[in-house]
């Protein structure tokens, strides 16, 4: 049985007709936002500079490139980006120093690498990628150890594999010390001894190097 048509039936159909086109001129008037900023973008970024998004007063809402504004406003957010970038990139290379001593750190250590515009929960990402990255190659060269392997396979992995699971972080002339080693020590004779009593290894090995930092 056909449902009965009621008066206000067209006009409902304008009213969906109007919200379509409301709908389509606001995503046109973001695409072209968009295009205005991937446009201003490559020619800002050519001068290494950055956008600041505020007091332009342009009809379109897009950035000014702000390179070539010399009002005070964008002045001073240009030098305070510039200040900024500059003390996050120290803290970066100083979280590598410490993670060569500690792969572990405290919270009063990571929060002395705090700077304007670092937030706690950046540094606490370097340090878990940097945790990553060792035990992914840790876990390349304890992968060469078997049942029969002795003391003297893993003491060959340990003087070969310090510097290659630290490598990501030893940058600006920064060297190993001995509590790298024993990191690595500690993970492969873990690992060794799990393999033989057929426990789980990584889990086994991880924790061992958890329980010696302390974590």
């Amino acid at each position: 049985m056909p449902l009965p048509r009621y008066g206000n039936e067209s006009s409902s159909e304008e009213e969906n007709q109007e919200d379509r086109s409301r709908g389509d001129e606001r995503r046109g008037q973001r695409e072209t936002r968009g295009q205005i900023l991937v446009s201003n973008l490559s020619r800002f970024g050519t001068n290494k500079g950055r956008f600041v998004r505020g007091s332009a007063g342009r009809e379109d809402g897009a950035c000014c490139p702000c390179l070539a504004c010399t009002c005070p406003y964008h002045l001073n957010a240009r030098n305070r980006m510039i200040a900024n970038e500059g003390g996050q990139k120290r803290a970066l290379e100083k979280s590598k120093a410490l993670f060569l001593h500690k792969r572990y750190p405290s919270t009063e250590d990571k929060t002395e690498l705090l700077v304007t515009g670092l937030q706690i929960k950046t540094i606490n990402k370097w340090f878990i990628n940097y945790r990553y990255t060792m035990f992914v190659e840790l876990r390349r060269r304890a992968r060469t150890l078997t049942c029969e392997s002795t003391e003297a396979d893993v003491d060959r992995l340990v003087t070969r594999g310090t510097r290659i699971a630290f490598a990501h972080v030893l940058s600006s002339g920064r060297e190993l010390n001995e509590s790298c080693k024993d990191t690595v020590n500690v993970y492969l004779q873990a690992w060794l001894k799990a393999l033989k009593e057929g426990q789980d290894t990584q889990a086994k090995a991880t924790k061992a190097v958890q329980d010696m930092e302390g974590a």
